[in-house]
């Protein structure tokens, strides 16, 4: 990846981290400040901010460039960067972060060194992450693969029946594991499973209706999918602390809201405390960090408390509750989605001629011009120029001059590479030489002009400079409709052996010639 890719890597990760933080700091705010809300909506509220700071990356690219200007204008900034091997300021890059600076990135070799090693470490981070939750789930996965159904019309009955009473819409499979580890835990989202150990054939009634009951409420409140949905946030954002607490809040608060549906089911706190105990000793204290398991030791004493503890808040989340929420975050998360940065064009352009540049022409309000930084040549980002729609039938250029006396008596070729598509009439790299106000050489590819759509190529216009001259303009000119991009820009004196491209002025004769027009 060249430098400017890390750096709009690094760029997006910054912006997004920032917009995770409030995210996730408003649900951490809002638990903490309400400690009266039962387990069920503090549980929703974490989960608004998990989906949430999930959806925030794809929505911010989606939604269309039409944001607020006003909005964008707080974060946006702009800095610039030099085309190594010449003095030419070839363009801007915009950049949201206020921390950061792209000046002269390119030949400091440190800062990009820098940005690559960020870069690298959130790769590595990320990885080994996702390597240990995609090592969870297959632990999971085999386990229960090597389970039985448990197709006893006792169990039926019992899971059918509680199902209902639990308001538990799809099917759910009950599976007896083998494994000596198993404990009662429950995963997965389109075909749910509650996994039981190797005793559960034995247990008494009323430890079968405790144990299903617990895991029948999570899978009714899809637990399994929100958790998951968490630990994908924490692969992403392994660096940030919120995304730690969310993923243990969010399973502390959905244990705690299971427990509390049990209780409104109808089991008694002393029975249902007992039985948590009993699973967490039969069980040989192996974690499943993939799965939601009914006792595992590290929250037991604050469960414990929680439903042993009168009066306490243990209401169901309500329909009206789920809307609010809903609701709630909707209108938080609207105003981050549209604050975007320039960093996150999905064109990968700015709005504005490169710094140094300016546009000019016949017509220059029928073009715009700026620079695109998804237009990479040879590690570069590229200027272009684009006709508006429509176009007035004019030409506009993306030009500079400057001062010819570094190149005076010389003789001066000037390279560009250029892609062009859908260009109607013509396009060509262009040179001018000036002695004062007067034009002494002069050459725009007219003859060789660029058309249609081509790929990257490079072209040459070379012209011979007066000891004289005073000036040198340049640029890329546009006619009619199209875009052109251009790139690699370079000055370079040669010898005489190389031809000149355009048309040269030589200077007054001294007296009139030929006035009887003999050859």
């Amino acid at each position: 990846m060249n430098w400017l890719g890390e750096f709009a890597m690094l760029t997006f990760l910054l912006v997004f981290t920032i917009k995770v933080t409030v995210v996730l700091a408003l649900p951490w705010l809002a638990t903490a400040l309400f400690r009266q809300w039962s387990a069920a909506q503090r549980h929703q509220v974490w989960a608004a901010g998990v989906l949430g700071s999930l959806m925030l990356p794809p929505f911010s690219v989606l939604t269309p460039k039409s944001y607020s200007s006003a909005i964008a204008s707080t974060v946006a900034r702009t800095t610039e960067h030099w085309v190594p091997g010449t003095n030419l300021l070839l363009g801007a890059v915009s950049n949201a972060s206020s921390l950061m600076t792209v000046n002269h990135a390119r030949s400091n070799t440190l800062y990009v060194s820098l940005i690559s090693l960020v870069i690298l470490i959130w790769a590595i981070g990320s990885i080994l992450v996702a390597i240990k939750l995609a090592g969870g789930l297959i632990q999971v996965a085999r386990m229960s693969a090597r389970s039985t159904r448990l197709q006893d019309a006792e169990w039926v009955r019992l899971i059918t029946g509680m199902s209902i009473s639990l308001n538990v819409s799809c099917r759910v499979g009950v599976f007896q594991s083998s494994s000596p580890d198993a404990m009662p835990l429950t995963w997965g989202v389109f075909v749910p499973r509650i996994i039981l150990p190797p005793s559960a054939t034995e247990w008494s009634e009323e430890r079968r209706r405790i144990v299903l009951a617990h895991e029948l409420a999570h899978v009714g409140r899809q637990d399994w999918f929100l958790q998951m949905c968490a630990e994908l946030l924490r692969c992403f954002y392994w660096f940030h602390p919120l995304a730690w607490l969310a993923v243990a809040r969010l399973r502390q608060e959905s244990e705690q809201a299971c427990d509390d549906a049990v209780l409104h089911y109808g089991i008694p706190a002393p029975d249902y405390a007992d039985e948590l105990l009993a699973q967490a000793l039969d069980s040989s204290g192996h974690t499943w960090p993939a799965a939601l398991a009914i006792a595992r030791p590290s929250n037991l004493e604050r469960r414990f408390i929680a439903m042993l503890t009168e009066p306490r808040n243990r209401n169901p989340l309500s329909r009206r509750s789920k809307l609010a929420t809903t609701f709630i975050a909707v209108c938080l998360l609207l105003p981050l989605i549209a604050l975007r940065v320039p960093a996150q064009n999905q064109s990968g352009k700015s709005a504005a001629a490169p710094q140094g540049w300016f546009l000019a022409g016949s017509d220059p309000t029928s073009y715009e011009t700026g620079v695109d930084t998804q237009a990479i040549y040879r590690g570069l980002p590229s200027a272009y120029l684009k006709s508006k729609q429509p176009t007035g039938g004019g030409f506009g250029t993306l030009m500079q001059d400057f001062s010819a006396s570094q190149y005076a008596g010389k003789r001066l070729r000037l390279s560009a590479s250029v892609k062009a598509q859908q260009v109607s009439d013509w396009a060509g790299v262009w040179m001018r030489v000036d002695k004062g106000s007067q034009v002494v050489a002069f050459d725009n590819m007219e003859g060789r002009p660029i058309k249609g759509t081509a790929g990257w190529q490079n072209y040459e216009v070379v012209l011979d400079v007066p000891q004289d001259a005073t000036g040198i303009a340049f640029g890329i000119l546009l006619s009619k409709q199209g875009t052109v991009w251009l790139n690699n820009v370079k000055f370079q004196s040669v010898g005489l052996d190389v031809a000149t491209t355009g048309k040269t002025k030589t200077s007054l004769r001294e007296g009139p010639t030929n006035l009887n027009f003999e050859n």
